[in-house]
């Protein structure tokens, strides 16, 4: 299946269900910020070595209550994410010591990978504790479409700069995160609330295309978001 088609069934289903939920009763509507601390877990943790980056999104989300303590959550984010990691696995002639021993952090790539998501959520939401004010608990699946993506790789040759350079890798049109949050909501006018909320989110499915398979990996992280509700 194409990429293109995949995405046109992916937005149809999220239309038509979304569609559905707008017309029943008991729904409210939000607007977030989300900051996130961003790590990529690799396989090869020997050679490849990543670099903590941070991340921003904007989310519209739409509540829709199912009793006085479950909401189904969907709705659409914007996502910018910035990912920087080193790969240390190509070996030259010069990394070979006098002692025919590999300096194996001589040579090395330095990437850095930006990237323009939409982020549809499929999630639940549990109030814990309280009422008007409470506390809550958020879980479920997050999917990101890849929209834009730059990259920007740097060869250092022996330590010394060689200037930019192709690496055979893509990021995946599709991230697929587990999040779970534990949040506070509180009422600030009859008519809007206000949350804050840490949470953590990591990706099932590897982030970057089988074509680079050693250094691959899943992203984790960790973030904070705040929001209004508009009851």
């Amino acid at each position: 299946m194409s990429n293109l088609r995949a995405k046109g069934i992916l937005f149809f289903l999220f239309l038509h269900s979304t569609v559905f939920l707008l017309c029943q009763n008991n729904k409210s509507f939000g607007i977030g910020i989300q900051n996130d601390f961003n790590r990529i877990i690799f396989i090869d943790k020997n050679n490849t070595e990543p670099t903590n980056t941070y991340s921003v999104g904007l989310e519209f989300p739409i509540y829709f209550d199912l009793n006085d303590k479950f909401q189904i959550l969907t709705g659409l984010a914007i996502n910018y994410k910035k990912l920087e990691f080193s790969d240390f696995s190509l070996i030259f002639g010069c990394d070979i010591t006098p002692e025919l021993m590999i300096d194996s952090r001589n040579s090395f790539l330095e990437s850095e990978v930006e990237s323009l998501f939409l982020g549809i959520p499929l999630q639940t939401r549990y109030k814990v504790t309280g009422e008007e004010n409470h506390l809550y608990t958020r879980f479920g699946l997050d999917i990101l479409i890849n929209l834009i993506t730059n990259y920007n790789h740097i060869l250092f040759e022996c330590r010394q700069r060689e200037g930019a350079r192709n690496a055979e890798y893509e990021l995946r049109n599709f991230i697929w995160n587990l999040e779970l949050g534990l949040g506070y909501e509180f009422k600030v006018s009859k008519k809007t609330k206000a949350f804050i909320e840490p949470n953590i989110q990591h990706s099932i499915n590897r982030i970057f295309n089988p074509a680079y398979p050693i250094q691959n990996g899943r992203l984790l992280s960790f973030g904070i978001l705040l929001g209004l509700r508009f009851v």
